[in-house]
């Protein structure tokens, strides 16, 4: 999530600026946003393929033989990646939307103190961003942990319980092993957690407001 938040800001921040070709390089970047994550897990599971794939394929003759899959750190990585790929998108349009709101004027002032740069978005930018931030931070912590069809499809919760995500725990319990008892606690439990990390952040961004 980290990641993610970091690269769509950055992201975000470019595409702020007069570019040429603009309607298009953001139609590219937000493809991966649509698609099917089940789609996108057997995608790649190609892609990271360890003796045909073509990362490996174009490593292999280099000396070079990355166990994706078959690794739990690089299987680990492997989810991370993908998660990344598929959501960055989703972080740089919010984040986009954000700075096209803020006010033109408040710059206007700020150019007074600061010069365009790191002082600028650190002084100004970064403290009128931070609800959007937030917001951005609560909705891909959400998903994420309710993440299921990318390490379903991809890892299968392995190689052992290396990449075991509570919601795939929570269907194995339910579905394979039959204890719906378990797995409705389960499914409760993640729904209080969430609700409290909700509260959490809706009580910070009025903390802000005031």
């Amino acid at each position: 999530m980290v990641v993610e938040i970091v690269l769509g800001l950055l992201i975000a921040l470019l595409f702020n600026q007069k570019v040429k070709g603009l309607k298009a390089y953001r139609t590219i970047l937000l493809m991966p946003l649509f698609a099917t994550p089940v789609a996108i897990g057997f995608l790649f599971l190609t892609i990271f393929y360890e003796e045909g794939g073509p990362i490996n394929g174009f490593l292999i003759p280099l000396g070079y033989k990355i166990p994706w899959l078959s690794d739990p750190t690089w299987a680990l990585i492997s989810i991370m990646l993908v998660d990344i790929w598929q959501w960055t998108p989703f972080c740089f349009l919010v984040i986009l939307a954000g700075l096209q709101s803020l006010p033109q004027e408040i710059y206007q002032a700020a150019s007074l103190d600061y010069s365009p740069g790191w002082r600028l978005f650190r002084r100004v930018t970064l403290p009128m961003l931070q609800p959007v931030l937030i917001i951005v931070f609560l909705l891909r912590l959400i998903e994420a942990c309710k993440i299921f069809d990318i390490p379903s499809r991809l890892t299968r919760g392995g190689p052992g319980t290396s990449t075991m995500v509570y919601s795939f725990f929570t269907y194995l319990t339910g579905m394979k092993y039959f204890d719906l008892g378990y797995a409705s606690v389960q499914g409760f439990v993640l729904l209080v957690a969430m609700m409290i990390i909700v509260i959490f952040f809706f009580k910070r961004m009025r903390d802000i407001y005031r």
